[in-house]
């Protein structure tokens, strides 16, 4: 009985060779392009981490009407969030001109951008 079960699978086998070949490529290529997928998402990820971390990026900014408390700054860097203050703000002009207006600190020092 297994001798006509290994000459008819042997026989099918032949008989429609195109069709299992495209079958076994088309299962590769699904294969290589996951794995291109998930390696390449992991690679973004760890650069754009190295960069983030090398370059010191700005991640955001923030405005406050009074100035933060040591407490309210204790409790935003203690993830390792580090808060700089910048004493300027910057006004659109027409086109594409920017007009960056800094704090006079000794002349001015109760100066808040609105």
């Amino acid at each position: 009985m297994d001798k006509i079960l290994n000459k008819r699978l042997l026989r099918d086998l032949l008989k429609n060779f195109g069709r299992y070949l495209a079958m076994m490529l088309l299962i590769m290529l699904g294969i290589y392009v996951v794995v291109s997928i998930v390696g390449s998402a992991e690679m973004v990820l760890r650069g754009t981490e190295n960069f983030r971390n090398k370059n010191k990026v700005e991640d955001g900014q923030f405005s406050v009407f009074i100035p933060l408390t040591d407490k309210e700054l204790d409790k935003l860097t203690d993830q390792g969030t580090i808060i700089e203050e910048i004493f300027h703000f910057d006004v659109r002009q027409e086109g594409d001109a920017e007009l960056r207006i800094l704090r006079w600190h000794h002349f001015c020092p109760s100066f808040v951008p609105s």
